[in-house]
């Protein structure tokens, strides 16, 4: 088996970031706690645009159908055995229909893994609404550490800026109070490996019920004086073995941590102290995991 040495330069602080990821066997263990009850959910969505404070989101005109617990539940469980296998299956008939359903699988498997939340990641869909999905302690791995892969399937990583929270964030907070809670920018490798067969090919609601592929994180340096520096169009690259693999850039990272404590709200949720939300790759998903087998 051989291991692949990252770095990651970021072009103003001039620092080399390393980490050695190889392959082997993870095991998530977990406690499942079920949710009962089912809630209405979007059949047909349509999506306006909204202005306000915290940036560009969306809202749905929705006609409720019916939820099934015993449908959502089913899904659920074939994600969390394919996660704890390190397998990929296809949902077929069994796909989320829309994005409540995706936020209601999630909230199932997140909660079976049974490890705290430590994180977010957000996304816009273009045309469509804000997404998140959880990060959890159990996919935390440390820099200079091993992320040890489930399974033979693809896994990659991608480059990001990330924020942490030095406190709760209010609700209905303002973008400068969300800002005003931040104690830190940090490099990160979110760790992705998705339990869903053909990822590329699957929309975006279907995506979400499996956290959006994430199965972890890296957190690495602050990034120095990030509050007198502009993060958009923020130049990054990925070294494996000592030479360049890709370079790309961010995209706007502030703009992208103002979407999510509304959306976050909306579900009974928020961003609480110690937290981090990852914000986008500035390289594109990058198959960083090489797995070998006798």
């Amino acid at each position: 088996m051989r291991a692949a040495t990252f770095a990651v330069f970021m072009a103003a602080e001039r620092k080399r970031w390393g980490d050695v990821i190889r392959a082997a066997n993870i095991t998530n263990e977990g406690v499942r706690r079920r949710r009962e009850g089912a809630r209405p959910a979007a059949e047909n969505l349509l999506f306006l645009r909204l202005g306000g404070t915290g940036g560009t989101r969306f809202r749905s005109e929705q006609e409720p159908h019916f939820m099934s617990p015993d449908r959502l539940n089913g899904i659920a469980d074939r994600l969390i055995t394919a996660r704890r296998a390190g397998a990929r299956i296809v949902l077929g008939a069994d796909a989320p229909r829309d994005y409540e359903e995706g936020f209601a699988i999630q909230d199932e498997v997140a909660a079976a893994l049974g490890s705290p939340v430590i994180g977010w990641k957000v996304m816009e869909v273009p045309s469509g609404p804000v997404i998140f999905a959880p990060i959890v302690q159990s996919g935390k791995v440390e820099p200079g550490g091993t992320w040890s892969v489930v399974g033979c399937e693809p896994a990659g990583m991608e480059l990001e800026i990330a924020f942490r929270l030095g406190r709760d964030v209010p609700a209905g907070a303002s973008p400068e109070q969300v800002l005003d809670a931040v104690a830190a920018a940090h490099v990160v490798f979110e760790l992705c490996q998705s339990r869903i067969a053909d990822p590329g090919s699957q929309p975006r609601h279907v995506m979400l019920a499996d956290c959006i592929s994430n199965a972890g994180v890296v957190v690495g340096p602050e990034i120095a004086d990030w509050r007198s520096v502009d993060l958009k169009a923020r130049p990054g690259r990925l070294l494996v073995d000592g030479k360049v693999h890709v370079e790309g850039k961010s995209i706007d990272p502030i703009a992208a941590l103002h979407l999510l404590p509304p959306e976050l709200a909306a579900r009974g949720k928020r961003l609480a102290a110690g937290q981090i939300v990852i914000t986008g790759s500035l390289i594109g998903m990058n198959a960083g995991v090489q797995i070998a087998s006798d």
